[in-house]
């Protein structure tokens, strides 16, 4: 009875919410390949500035959910360069990845569910003075159910 009852009480999973969102045109990447070596990719986060400076993932570059297209030829020059795209749960930061590829970048990875699924796996988060923090911005109260682990912060 403890499973039935551990999945009748659990947090529902991304899997479900995501299915039919994410583009088939973007490569995903999941948060433990990512953990594995991070330092090796350019990292950018598509939320909004105020979900960033709440906690964002180490070393990561804010573009906003918009990013303008000189701005990401500045922070990316190399074509070749392996860039990870990250926000919420990889909804918007899938629009940003469509738009790298777009432009022709040849190693464009959406972060699957966000950095709630980072989170999720207890990765490490830094808020915007570089210090770890339990805390993530969850964007509203219907979203922050698919964060599972860490302090979900709200506007």
């Amino acid at each position: 009875m403890k499973g039935f009852f551990e999945r009748l009480f659990a947090k529902p999973r991304l899997d479900s919410l995501l299915k039919g969102r994410l583009s088939k045109q973007v490569a995903l990447i999941t948060a433990e390949e990512l953990n594995k070596n991070p330092s090796q990719f350019i990292l950018l986060d598509s939320r909004s500035r105020q979900e960033y400076e709440v906690s964002h993932i180490a070393h990561a570059i804010w573009v906003d959910e918009l990013p303008d297209e000189k701005l990401l030829k500045i922070l990316i020059p190399e074509p070749e360069a392996p860039v990870v795209v990250y926000c919420i749960v990889g909804i918007r930061s899938n629009a940003v990845a469509e738009k790298l590829n777009d432009l022709d970048y040849k190693q464009v990875f959406n972060l699957y569910g966000g950095i709630f699924e980072w989170k999720n796996y207890g990765f490490q988060v830094v808020n915007a003075s570089g210090k770890p923090t339990e805390r993530v911005h969850a964007y509203s109260k219907s979203w922050s159910i698919y964060l599972r682990n860490g302090t979900p912060v709200l506007n």
